[in-house]
């Protein structure tokens, strides 16, 4: 259920002074875990890195809010109101 239109759906802003270097230790720890070294590699495809050091700074940069890509091609709310061509 969404509470919101969905027009306006996002990505929750990411701030990056949370992110300690001891932190980004535990984070790379864990992805070397959960990860076999070809999901590894995959994620550092998606990624544009080349190791895990480079994929855990990417994804502890500061950003913000940004709406999610299926926000941003909806149609026009009424659209169900008009008839297919």
């Amino acid at each position: 259920i969404f509470l919101a239109p969905l027009e306006s759906l996002h990505n929750t802003a990411m701030v990056d002074i949370i992110y300690t270097e001891t932190f980004k230790q535990e984070l790379a720890r864990r992805y070397r875990i959960l990860y076999n070294d070809t999901q590894l590699k995959q994620q550092f495809e998606r990624d544009g890195v080349d190791n895990l050091e480079a994929l855990v700074e990417k994804n502890c940069l500061a950003r913000p809010a940004a709406l999610i890509p299926q926000a941003q091609t909806l149609p026009p709310a009424d659209a169900w109101k008009r008839p297919r061509n």
